[in-house]
């Protein structure tokens, strides 16, 4: 290669390379946001956004020299509009589901394995051993939550959904005998039927509804979209690092313990 193509090709990759990280020289503060109330995960906490989530997409980031800023930007739902609609960059925690996929961009590594059970009042409790067992049934669920596609689905063509703002509220309804069930995480269901004070009224089915999982999506719209393939090595380490695994069990320990103050 003679010295003059050498040169043309070298500044033909600087310049592509200034052109592709142009933009991260506008913006190098990347704002998260995720579930108000889905514990260990991500829960609100003031005007920020706290949890497993938070703390992994911060690590990640943090590696590819960029500040997160984890916000609170309203309920859930909300949250997913703003990524939608490229006002928040990061959504942390997440089902993936087709819906989903037409507005941001998902990593293939998952943050964290999700249980999902079915919770009943005690004394209620009825045989549950597939799917079909909930079908004519009526559940409380929380408007914006998925359940991954397939369940979310069938609980649209097969349950009497009842949608509600809070989980205080299907709590309520489970208790007045307005809905048969709760379809939630294995860990929000304990901590939320405990912090509601129907810790020994409310019980958890013995056989899962699924196991799914979360992950960290980056919205289309967003600046910070192109560092996806990096994001997912990232957190591929720390999921094999065990990091995931320690914060999720402390942030698990955090709440509970911060339920038992006064």
């Amino acid at each position: 290669m003679s010295a003059r193509i050498h040169r043309v090709a070298v500044l033909g990759l600087l310049l592509t390379t200034l052109l592709s990280t142009s933009v991260f020289a506008e913006k190098k503060v990347l704002t998260a946001c995720g579930h108000h109330d889905y514990p260990p995960f991500n829960w609100r906490q003031g005007d920020t956004t706290v949890g497993v989530g938070p703390d992994a997409v911060r690590l990640i980031f943090a590696q590819l020299g960029v500040e997160v800023k984890s916000v609170y930007v309203g309920p859930w739902k909300r949250c997913l509009n703003a990524v939608r609609h490229g006002l928040v960059d990061v959504v942390v925690a997440a089902y993936v589901t087709e819906e989903r996929k037409g507005y941001a961009q998902f990593t293939a590594t998952p943050l964290s394995e999700d249980r999902k059970s079915v919770f009943v009042w005690k004394g209620r409790e009825f045989p549950f051993n597939s799917w079909q067992d909930l079908a004519g049934k009526r559940a409380g669920v929380q408007l914006g939550v998925s359940y991954g596609q397939q369940f979310d689905d069938f609980l649209a063509q097969h349950v009497d959904v009842v949608e509600v703002a809070e989980r205080y509220q299907y709590f309520k309804m489970l208790q007045s005998k307005r809905i048969d069930f709760i379809p939630t995480g294995a860990h929000i269901g304990v901590i939320h039927a405990h912090r509601e004070g129907f810790g020994e009224q409310v019980v958890a089915l013995d056989n899962p509804i699924r196991s799914g999982f979360l992950h960290i999506g980056i919205s289309k719209r967003s600046a910070f979209v192109s560092l996806l393939p990096r994001v997912d090595h990232e957190l591929k380490q720390l999921r094999d690092s065990g990091e995931i695994e320690r914060l999720t069990k402390q942030h698990l320990e955090q709440y509970l313990a911060a339920l038992k103050k006064p």
